[in-house]
């Protein structure tokens, strides 16, 4: 059985809306059927673009680390959390005794510390992409801005054959297609990136701009409605 998403496959070879392609892979996941491509799939899309719903061992078992990863800096955050507050009340109980103090001071830093921590937690990376593969993705972004943008295209097909559900590829390869002025493969790999990483609101929103200069409203709004923006057709 072929490991490719037949929605997918149909969505960039343009036979199916983006609106379709995401009924569609809804309806896989809550079916959890995998189901073939259709024939006569060309090998190079086969290639460039593996199954959104069926990530590699290999892919599994490296997102698996990462979670136990940080579920362990989860762990250290808390026990540091639990620490900081042991020693804030030691402060406080000789506060009591000896009164303000340069204590004071101390258990101001304390709870910056503690803040600063919290920001950093919430600023974690939740990428998808492998930490394996994070260095070729740097290699691509540099190829990109350096101007080869042949190279970074290969660059980006290799992660996305290797990390299908990380949306940094397809990402970059929606602005290289735009400075060619391709803006229809641009639309279709952004669509894609958003898809994947759908927390981006201003993504949404020049997604939903871009639709609508190809004359696709019915796109714009559901792109416009994902970014949270009531729009003004």
């Amino acid at each position: 059985m072929s490991a490719f998403s037949s929605e997918l496959i149909d969505y960039l070879e343009g036979r199916i809306s983006f609106e379709e392609f995401e009924i569609r892979r809804e309806e896989r996941k809550a079916k959890l059927k995998v189901t073939d491509p259709e024939e006569g799939v060309s090998p190079s899309v086969q290639k460039a673009f593996a199954s959104m719903m069926e990530e590699g061992t290999e892919t599994e078992q490296t997102e698996e680390e990462e979670e136990e990863e940080e579920d362990d800096e989860d762990d250290d955050y808390e026990e540091e959390e639990e620490e900081d507050s042991e020693e804030e009340r030691k402060v406080e109980a000789k506060e009591d005794e000896e009164g303000p103090s340069a204590g004071d001071v101390f258990a101001l830093e304390m709870e910056l510390n503690r803040e600063n921590k919290k920001m950093m937690k919430e600023r974690r990376n939740r990428s998808k992409l492998p930490r394996a593969l994070r260095g070729l993705m740097g290699e691509a972004n540099i190829r990109y801005a350096r101007g080869d943008k042949e190279d970074a295209v290969l660059m980006c097909m290799e992660i996305i054959r290797q990390a299908p559900l990380a949306y940094e590829p397809f990402s970059t390869l929606a602005m290289i297609y735009e400075d060619q002025g391709d803006m229809e493969k641009s639309l279709q790999f952004g669509l894609i990136a958003a898809h994947l990483n759908p927390s981006d609101c201003e993504e949404w929103v020049k997604l939903a701009d871009m639709s609508l200069e190809q004359d696709n409203i019915r796109q714009a709004i559901i792109c416009y409605t994902k970014g949270e923006v009531t729009p003004d057709l």
